[in-house]
């Protein structure tokens, strides 16, 4: 009794902490080495049980078999990165399948589903406190003030606007799914997901309400058309604001200077996108290898000097080229990375994956596509934070087996 008590107390912590890490570092003296020893501890755990468990078992030889494939494609990049640079690179690169094995293996599905409820309530409490008295969040947590619509752009009790907008668009997906759609509950909940995700005034965000409609038209017709008659007015009003001028000619904007100057473009992930397929068009198949572009560990990389990318301030800074993991995945691993991408879905959709009694449910499969595009400026595999709340959707999204 005491023992499954003191189990479940420390599965709470870890979600806990990996959900509101950022905000936790950012306000108090916390090593950031945590999240990578509860990483370290996850595949301790799946080599402990693995002999007994064949959930374990499977995770544990997917994940051997991702590693050495990153390991023999990052050969070259160990002369001029090091074994430590590469081989940390990769272990950022594959932490996934821990977080999602460890979820899937070590956890709770409806125990999830209530510490969702719970984290999504603060999170909806702290955006609303931060839209309310803006700057108040930004000046406790260090974040540097970033303004779009001549206003100051929230960043809540995640202490990053980015990782905001992910927040709620994952969950968009996950509780549109997870509510039965023939009721007036779910369009309401519907148009509350859309103004959520709106005032994060994150674009990749709003991905997260196409996805949804398409996905709905393989489905019903008719719900997918009674969307579209919310949908489309309000998208009218809104293509009519200051607002909404101002997105459309951002992105414009980013992606003129991404295409005609990508050494001096102000716009980082177009830049390392448009590198990316240099890198692999120059080194094909495989790429420059682990911890040496668009990575946590590719700091000070000859690659960036090749390029003649170095004296950019992004790289001096740092700032933004991590942001696009099908950048980082694209130049490191060339065009046999893209595989990781098929690896990654054909991972997450195993039935060995799977508790007894469980299969894949509604929102499973627009949650795989939403964090797939969002990769394209995210770094999704990278981040900790984004990574384990997308498992920790995914996970609660799985539903049982109907018994016949």
């Amino acid at each position: 009794m005491l023992i499954a008590l003191y189990k479940d107390i420390v599965k709470l912590l870890v979600i806990f902490f990996l959900f509101f890490q950022v905000a936790l570092i950012s306000a108090f003296p916390i090593p950031t080495i945590i999240d990578e020893i509860i990483q370290a501890s996850f595949l301790i755990a799946l080599i402990a049980i693995s002999r007994n468990d064949d959930r374990a078992r499977f995770s544990l030889k997917f994940y051997i078999v991702i590693v050495a494939c990153m390991g023999l494609m990052s050969y070259p990049a160990l002369a001029h990165r090091g074994v430590m640079n590469v081989a940390m690179q990769i272990f950022v690169h594959s932490k996934y399948i821990l977080y999602i094995s460890a979820l899937f293996i070590f956890f709770d599905v409806e125990k999830v589903r209530k510490s969702i409820q719970f984290l999504m309530v603060v999170s909806v409490i702290f955006l609303l406190f931060d839209l309310a008295f803006p700057k108040v969040l930004n000046n406790f947590f260090g974040v540097d003030l970033q303004l779009r619509g001549n206003a100051v752009r929230p960043v809540g009790i995640q202490a990053h606007t980015g990782t905001l907008g992910f927040l709620f668009s994952v969950f968009s997906v996950y509780i549109l799914f997870y509510i039965k759609r023939a009721s007036y509950v779910w369009y309401f909940i519907f148009l509350v997901c859309v103004a959520l995700v709106f005032v994060t005034t994150v674009r990749t965000a709003l991905l997260a309400f196409p996805i949804i409609i398409l996905w709905l038209f393989k489905d019903s017709l008719k719900q997918a058309s009674a969307i579209l008659l919310l949908v489309v007015p309000a998208l009218l009003v809104f293509s009519k604001t200051k607002y909404a001028d101002e997105l459309v000619y951002i992105t414009q904007q980013n992606i003129q200077m991404s295409i005609e100057e990508p050494q001096k473009s102000a716009y980082i992930r177009g830049m390392m996108l448009y590198f990316s397929f240099e890198l692999a068009n120059q080194n094909f198949p495989i790429g420059t290898g682990a911890a040496t572009f668009g990575s946590v560990r590719s700091d000070d990389s000859n690659v960036y000097a090749y390029l003649g990318v170095h004296n950019s301030r992004f790289f001096i800074e740092k700032d933004g080229i991590y942001d696009s993991n099908f950048a980082s995945i694209l130049g490191e691993f060339g065009y046999l990375g893209l595989l990781f991408y098929a690896a990654f879905f054909i991972f997450l959709t195993s039935p060995k994956l799977l508790p007894k009694g469980y299969t894949l449910g509604d929102g499973c499969y627009p949650l795989l596509i939403l964090f797939m595009l969002y990769s394209f400026t995210n770094p999704v595999f990278m981040n900790t934070f984004q990574i384990f709340s997308f498992s920790l959707f995914y996970f609660a999204s799985i539903s049982k087996e109907i018994e016949t």
